[in-house]
């Protein structure tokens, strides 16, 4: 698990990281769903980790989420864990 700030400074890096144990995987350790203005929880989510999952992808690796209780909240009538796993982004 790397924390939200280590993943957003350099998910590069991270992800060169991950090469000295050979794992694929790079997981976000957790997510506080912060609100930003004008943003539901899940646009800030995308705003801030898209990048961070492209830079992983871009280097070889898979960009994994694991949840917590705070992803069964509901935002527009839908569990925020749902909307993470049906969207486009």
């Amino acid at each position: 698990h790397i924390p939200a700030d280590r993943l957003q400074e350099n998910a590069a890096q991270v992800a060169k990281d991950h090469d000295i144990f050979g794992c694929d995987y790079v997981g976000l350790g957790a997510y506080g769903f912060r609100l930003q203005e004008g943003d539901s929880f899940m646009e800030g989510f995308l705003k801030d980790f898209v990048p961070v999952a492209q830079a992983i992808k871009e280097n070889g690796k898979y960009f994994m989420y694991h949840n917590h209780a705070h992803e069964f909240k509901r935002e527009n009538g839908r569990l925020i864990l749902e909307q993470m796993a049906y969207t486009n982004s």
